[in-house]
Parts: C-alpha cells; structure tokens; sequence
C-alpha cells in the first residue's frame, strides 16, 4: 500500500493493515465495490439500491434515506442521494484512521500448512454453498479475523445497529479507536446517524469485493503487482478515470496494477469502456435489468439479505467473498495461482466480469434489503409507541 508507484494510490490509499483496500470496489467499483475499491463499483450499488428502493410503491424508506442524508452536491451528477455519499468513507480516511480497519477482512491464511489456496474438491464445504469450496479449514472466522468487531462485516453489524432510533442490548467491544464513541450504540444526534449510513452503504460494497475479504498473507492482493495491459483510454468519462487523469499531470510516474486494483477498478473500467460507453449510467441500468431478471440468482441474494441484527448474514456475506477471492481472483482461467509478477490475459478478464456484476448485483441488493429493514424496524417500532401513547391517554380519560 505504501508504494507510489502503485495506481491505486491515484485513489485513496490509507490503509497499511494487511487486506487494505486500495480502490474501492463500488461501480468504481464505487459501483458497489469501494475504493480504497474506486469509485464507480460503490455509486453504480448504491444507484441500484435507490432505484431498487423507488420501484415499490412505497417510496417510505427512499424519503426515509434522504431525511438522513439532507441535502447532498453531487446527487444530480451521481444520480442518487446514496450515490452521492458512496464513496465518503473512502474520502475521510486520512481524517479518521481508526476506521481504515473498517473497510476489510483480513482471513488468517498463515495459520494453515501450506495456506489457503482453491481446491476443485466437492467434499469441502463452504458457507456459499459452491461445490467447488476453499480448501477445508480456510474460511472467515468472525471470532478469529474480526476480533472487537474490527473489520468490515462488525462495521456494517455496528453502523446498522446506529440507524436506529433506540440503544441496542449488544455490549460495545471496540477499544482500539481513537473515537471516544462505541461503534454498537445509537447515534445520539442526526450527524451521527447520517455517518452511520454513509459508513453502512460504502462497507457492504466493500464486504462482496472478493478481495477485502481475503487473505491476510497478500494483504488482499496488494502485494502482487501484475500485468493487466489493457488500454484504458485516457479520456474515459468515469469519475475515478478523471481523478487519474489529473494526478498523472501533476506527477509523473509509470503506470501499474496490483491484484487487487484490478478487481476495485480494471476489470469494471475495461467493461465500462468495451460495452458501455463509458457511461456508468448504462451500466448500472444493464446490472440493474438482470438484477429483477434473474430470479434465481435474486432468491439466492435475499436468503441472507438485511445485515439488521444479523451477523449470521454479514458472516455469509464476507466467506462468499472469501471463497471467490481463492477460486476467481487469486486462480488464472488456466488453473495456474495468480503470483506476483503474473499477467492477466483477456480469458482471464472475460470469465472475471460476470463474478464482478454479480458482486454488484449481491451488494445492491442486500443494501436495500438492509435499509428497508431498518426503516420497516423503525416504523414498527413508531406504530407501537404511538398505539401505547393512545391506550395511555384512554386510560387517563377513565
């Protein structure tokens, strides 16, 4: 993460921990993927989550999102009030460091002989239900890899559990921050709760990029600096392309890739540029079609969908990126591991792409499953207090 030479630092690149993000996977992949994934992977998932949000006929959680967010610059160029935040928690990291952690899952491949590598063996078993399953013994352990709730799948449990208008029961376990509040309590004052939603749409972009929920031993990739020698064109219309293009003429220097870059922003740049005019718009209505037109793969997203009081979800959510991480992003289409050094091919990058849309799609989905139940939760909780106040009254009357 520390190397200059590296392009992620063109982004945002904060974290020295050992899966730090250094792009952020969103539609850039802000869209959803986050950047320390980029910047269009988290605005295409947070689009696809308000425009999934604005298709009931109930727009109640949409005006429930907006009224904790305010007024937002940037909503008309990114579509979407949630859009327009997406990558915030990327942007304040200088500011606030403590919450660099926050973004990744750092699985502790170097506790096994040998490490954690894919296996096409049926006989193991995976919390993603793939056949094809990570070698037996190598998954996410949230006790072990998220130790006081530091990591991406405890922040997205802690910031849910902030949205809400009442304290929890959960007793805080965070100690290692320099914010003097703990992460599982109820925001106290509408600043906090609109940070607790902007910290939850980044991070579960971030936690279905394959690798923030990867191994610890690469540091998600990071270390291995790879060829991926595609021409991006420079006068790309993509928000993260811009900001490149601006660094490069205030500095100069050659231009790389690391794994784990190419997974927060190549592959969906290279798509953006070769199948949709380098319109993020175009691509996140094409996501968002096969989103409501695959019906199967919708039913697999919402088995484990709202991340509200659920940490059995988050747990699912971050051992499906794991396993991918080791069957797609760490294995060439050859079968052959991904080394430092290595060159992606365009196979490589054709059978890719489908497993970065359908992260997208996941994260879309489970962002606006996670924020109806939350305002569905709040609005519940409303009805009955307002039914108490009502009986109360009635009483008082006798």
């Amino acid at each position: 993460d520390d190397d200059d030479d590296d392009d992620d630092d063109d982004v945002v690149n904060t974290t020295t921990s050992p899966s730090s993000p250094t792009t952020t996977f969103s539609l850039d992949l802000h869209l959803p993927f986050s950047n320390a994934s980029g910047g269009m992977g988290h605005i295409g998932t947070r689009n696809g989550s308000q425009h999934r949000l604005a298709s009931d006929p109930d727009e109640d959680t949409k005006a429930w999102i907006e009224t904790i967010l305010g007024p937002q610059n940037g909503t008309d160029d990114a579509g979407s009030p949630l859009a327009a935040v997406a990558d915030w928690a990327d942007r304040v990291r200088h500011f606030k460091p403590w919450s660099g952690p926050l973004h990744y899952i750092d699985v502790r491949d170097d506790l096994y002989k040998g490490g954690c590598h894919y296996t096409n063996n049926s006989s193991s078993n995976s919390s993603s239900g793939s056949s094809n399953a990570p070698a037996a013994g190598c998954s996410f352990d949230y006790e072990r890899d998220c130790p006081n709730d530091i990591c991406v799948a405890g922040a997205i449990l802690n910031y849910t559990s902030q949205l809400l208008d009442e304290p929890t029961s959960t007793t805080t376990k965070r100690t290692s921050s320099t914010s003097t509040s703990s992460l599982r309590q109820r925001a106290p004052d509408p600043w906090l709760k609109n940070q607790a939603l902007r910290f939850v749409t980044h991070f579960i972009g971030d936690i279905h990029q394959p690798l923030h929920c990867s191994r610890t031993t690469d540091k998600g990739g990071n270390d291995y600096h790879v060829h991926f020698n595609f021409n991006l064109s420079s006068s790309s219309s993509s928000p993260l392309s811009r900001r490149r293009d601006l660094r490069r003429s205030s500095r100069s220097y050659h231009h790389s890739w690391n794994l784990h870059s190419v997974w927060d922003t190549g592959i969906i740049e290279v798509a953006l540029q070769r199948d949709y005019q380098n319109s993020r718009s175009i691509m996140e209505t094409d996501l968002l079609a096969q989103s409501f037109q695959d019906k199967d793969a919708e039913e697999k997203y919402l088995k484990c969908a709202s991340a509200l009081h659920n940490q059995t979800c988050t747990e699912i959510w971050g051992q499906e990126s794991f396993a991918m991480a080791l069957e797609y992003a760490y294995e060439m289409e050859s079968g052959e591991e991904v080394v430092d050094g290595s060159t992606l091919t365009e196979e490589y990058y054709e059978t890719r792409l489908p497993i970065v849309k359908d992260r997208l799609i996941a994260a879309g989905v489970r962002l606006a499953a996670t924020l109806e139940a939350i305002y569905d939760y709040e609005s519940e909780r409303s009805t009955k207090k307002h039914l108490l106040s009502n009986l109360r009254l009635g009483f008082a009357m006798y």
